[in-house]
């Protein structure tokens, strides 16, 4: 439950949170959290192609 956390709803917080405090619209700050969870996760998807590449090797 605690991963499931970390890689979904930390990341849209974070994105949604910053943006509420400079003062940007609701719907901006809606679109970067979905934004930051999409990077995080092919950011994981690229880490873990990398690190399969270097033991394949």
């Amino acid at each position: 439950m605690k991963k499931i956390f970390l890689q979904i709803v930390l990341p849209f917080l974070a994105g949604f949170g910053v943006l509420i405090a400079f003062g940007f619209p609701i719907g901006q700050a809606l679109f970067t959290g979905v934004c930051a969870m999409t990077g995080m996760y092919i950011g994981k998807y690229f880490s873990k192609s990398r690190q399969s590449k270097k033991i394949n090797e």
